[in-house]
């Protein structure tokens, strides 16, 4: 796991294959807990605690409020350009009624 997660990020398998991760690629692993982690799994790995409760109606909420947020940022971002838009279209027809 440690050569998955350094800068090779070539994922080597008993059977001796080995897999590159793109840097598109991420990799999750769902272990009970960090006993027999080396410190260098330790140091380079991300720790997310899930309970077995109702801890993924927490993601799911999280993730809801993160699309609404970029909905509303996309949503001023339209009313923005029909704005300029709008003025640039008043600006350019007054041009043309000056000119002719």
């Amino acid at each position: 796991m440690n050569s998955v997660m350094d800068d090779n990020r070539l994922l080597t398998l008993p059977s001796n294959e080995r897999i590159r991760l793109l840097p598109h690629m991420k990799m999750i692993f769902e272990i009970r807990d960090l006993k027999y982690a080396t410190p260098a799994t330790a140091t380079r790995a991300g720790t997310l605690y899930i309970s077995e409760g109702e801890q993924w109606n927490n993601m799911v909420q999280s993730w809801i409020q993160k699309v609404v947020r970029y909905a509303a940022l996309i949503a001023k971002h339209h009313a923005l350009r029909r704005r300029v838009a709008y003025k640039w279209q008043r600006h350019r027809q007054a041009t043309l009624s000056n000119v002719c």
